[in-house]
């Protein structure tokens, strides 16, 4: 059994109804076990090290809790 651990940041709603993010970012297996404080820990590091534009207003988003964490068994 794999657990998949899906975050995404930066929700958005388009005018059909359907919820987007501006990044995403899925773990699987042992990482996707993780708390919910672990997991956006992990996602938190990854957007620092990485050499992303906007990478500043995505560590605001997850500030302001603009997230949402979602996981499934596989």
């Amino acid at each position: 059994m794999t657990i998949s651990t899906t975050i995404r940041v930066g929700l958005h709603t388009t005018a059909t109804g359907k919820t987007i993010s501006v990044y995403r970012c899925i773990l699987s297996g042992m990482q996707g076990v993780q708390t919910d404080e672990e997991a956006i820990d992990y996602v938190r590091r990854r957007i620092a090290c990485d050499r992303m534009f906007g990478r500043n207003a995505l560590l605001d988003m997850i500030d302001n809790n603009d997230y949402l964490i979602t996981r499934e068994v596989a």
